[in-house]
C-alpha cells in the first residue's frame, strides 16, 4: 500500500494492485479496478515513485523470505542425512 493525500487533506492508503490507471484531469485522478475514482494532491511522477519504492520493498521482503526458507531446507536436509 502507498500513502496518498486527498484534495481535502485526508490521508489514504491505496493498494497498488487495485490501480487501473492514473491521469491528470487537471488534478491527479486514480481509477481503481472497481471503477471508483480517487482525486489526490500528489503528482503522477510522485505516485509512480511511491509505487516503485513499494514494489522494491515487497521484492526485498520476498527475497529475504526465500533465503530464510532455503536455509531452513538446508538444516532439514542436514538433519535427515545425520539420521540415516
Amino acid at each position: 500500500m502507498i500513502q496518498l493525500t486527498r484534495l481535502d487533506g485526508k490521508e489514504i492508503f491505496l493498494n497498488i494492485a487495485n490501480i487501473q490507471w492514473i491521469e491528470t484531469l487537471p488534478d491527479t485522478t486514480i481509477t481503481i479496478l472497481s471503477g471508483a475514482r480517487i482525486i489526490v494532491r500528489e503528482k503522477i511522477e510522485d505516485i509512480l515513485s511511491k509505487m516503485d519504492e513499494r514494489i522494491k520493498h515487497e521484492n526485498s521482503l520476498q527475497l529475504k523470505e526465500n533465503e530464510e526458507s532455503n536455509l531452513n531446507r538446508h538444516e532439514i536436509y542436514s538433519q535427515m542425512t545425520e539420521n540415516i
